[in-house]
């Protein structure tokens, strides 16, 4: 958000900039590699969220099956630390144990602000 408005000395370089651009093309088209990546972008986020939604699928009580995909996030959460240590070479156990630091703190600071509210 600005602060005051832009002045004219400041809007008119950027308006001759945006006017000397080419006209866009009367109907723009997706190229196969954008398709590609946007299949490629839908199967990352399935693939990464459907543990986490399985067990409300799969178990009938609704306190049970949210404990359970909480144990799956958090054990998702350590697997993506721990690899990521493996894969830079530092120790792996240490950034899993990051990664599950950082959502409990988040989780904290989640409740601490709703129990104001």
């Amino acid at each position: 958000m600005c602060s005051k408005p832009a002045t004219p000395s400041i809007s008119a370089p950027i308006i001759r900039l945006l006017r000397e651009l080419p006209e866009p093309p009367p109907r723009p088209r997706l190229s196969s590699d954008e398709w590609r990546g946007a299949v490629d972008v839908f199967g990352l986020v399935f693939t990464s969220t459907l543990p986490v939604v399985l067990p409300f699928l799969l178990v009938s009580n609704i306190t049970l099956a949210l404990r359970i995909s909480n144990l799956v996030a958090v054990g998702l959460l350590f697997l993506t630390g721990y690899l990521f240590g493996l894969h830079t070479r530092h120790n792996p156990w240490r950034w899993g144990g990051h990664r599950i630091s950082g959502f409990l703190t988040n989780v904290k600071t989640h409740l601490e602000r709703h129990k104001k509210a």
